[in-house]
């Protein structure tokens, strides 16, 4: 087996953070991810989670997303995390690593206590994206 399989099958590791609202000069609200220190930092959700990224089909997206969707991947993660839209994934390890992505809408899971989970729908950030 080769070693992309591999990571593919073990899952990659992540970081989840939330943008934190800062107010400009101006007035204006903007929001504003990790910038190492020299902004207000994102708050961190998860240090270093192993989550499965899976490409979002077309069809998958519209039926479980809608069809305004702009996603291109989607992953299952804890419920008990409560993320929203617009937290920030950085892949720190595995198949997809250095990219960062947006979750742009969640769907949570929670009829059957052994299988809750929230759906997100992933949008993959430009590089260089912060």
């Amino acid at each position: 087996m080769s070693v992309l399989a591999r990571q593919v099958i073990r899952g990659s590791q992540v970081r989840i953070t939330r943008p934190v609202s800062v107010r400009q000069a101006d007035g204006s609200r903007n929001r504003v991810g990790l910038n190492n220190g020299t902004q207000p930092d994102a708050e961190i959700l998860q240090p270093n989670v192993t989550l499965h990224l899976t490409a979002l089909t077309v069809q998958r997206r519209e039926l479980v997303f809608g069809a305004k969707s702009e996603a291109t991947d989607t992953i299952r993660a804890n419920l008990a995390w409560r993320l929203q839209p617009g937290d920030q994934l950085e892949v720190l390890a595995g198949a997809q690593a250095g990219e960062r992505y947006r979750i742009e809408q969640t769907q949570d899971h929670g009829l059957r206590p052994r299988m809750a989970h929230t759906e997100c729908a992933l949008v993959r950030l430009p590089g260089g994206t912060r």
